[in-house]
This record gives structure tokens, C-alpha cells and sequence, in this order.
């Protein structure tokens, strides 16, 4: 997504070599690269939805959202390695599907935590305590 976004720029003649012109641009693709929904705006996203949805049903949302924006994502940084021929761009890749299986990994231990704990409520009789 990040090197999409810099070839439409360098596409449309902004002009990347500039002093100043590279702060900007550099803070404005971390920007950009923050808000992707794989990790740290799946954790902002995943807030949102736990007001409206619950904990488990965001949970689940954000991780079909981080495997599809990871495919799309993969599909577009294979084409511009193909392009540029940048190893970078394989490599930022690469820790982005670390990260979504981490936290997919994450998830699933959490829920079988989740599912042990409301065995073991309905065992003994005690209600409500998983929320």
C-alpha cells in the first residue's frame, strides 16, 4: 500500500528529492502505513468495533480485515517489487504476515482460554464472570 501510494505520487510528478518535501512525504506514509489495519490500526479498529460489536465478534472481524488487506497487499507489493526490484518491500512484507499471524495466534489462544473458563463456570454453577 505504501509503495503504491509513492508510485501514484512519483507518477503524478511530486517530487520526492526536496529537502522538505521528503520530512513531509516520510511523515505522511508512516501515517499511512500506521492506519493499515494489520496492526496497529487493526488495534484501533478493533476498539471501535468492541463497543458496537462485543470482544469475540471484533476480534473475528479484524482478523478476516488483516488477511484480506494482507492479500491485497501482497498482491500490489509483488508487482512492485517486480517494478523497482527493491528487496525492502518483500521484507516490510514479510514482517506484516508475521505480525498477522501473530495476532491470529494470539486470538485463537485467547479463545480457547474464553471457552475453557465458561466450561468451568457452567461446571460450578457460576454465571456472568467471562462478561
Amino acid at each position: 500500500m505504501l509503495c503504491l501510494i509513492v508510485l501514484i505520487c512519483t507518477h503524478f510528478g511530486v517530487n520526492f528529492f526536496n529537502e522538505n518535501a521528503n520530512i513531509f512525504y516520510a511523515n505522511l506514509l508512516i501515517f499511512i502505513f500506521n492506519l493499515i489495519p494489520i496492526y496497529d490500526g487493526g488495534r484501533i479498529l478493533q476498539e471501535i468495533l468492541h463497543i458496537t460489536l462485543g470482544l469475540k465478534k471484533s476480534y473475528m472481524f479484524i482478523q478476516d480485515i488483516s488477511f484480506v488487506c494482507i492479500a491485497i497487499l501482497s498482491a500490489a507489493s509483488s508487482i512492485i517489487i517486480l517494478y523497482y526490484k527493491n528487496i525492502i518491500i518483500f521484507i516490510v512484507l514479510l514482517y506484516l504476515w508475521y505480525l498477522t499471524l501473530k495476532c491470529e495466534r494470539e486470538f485463537t489462544m485467547k479463545e480457547k482460554i474464553y471457552e475453557s473458563i465458561e466450561k468451568m463456570c457452567k461446571n460450578s454453577k457460576i454465571k456472568n464472570v467471562t462478561g
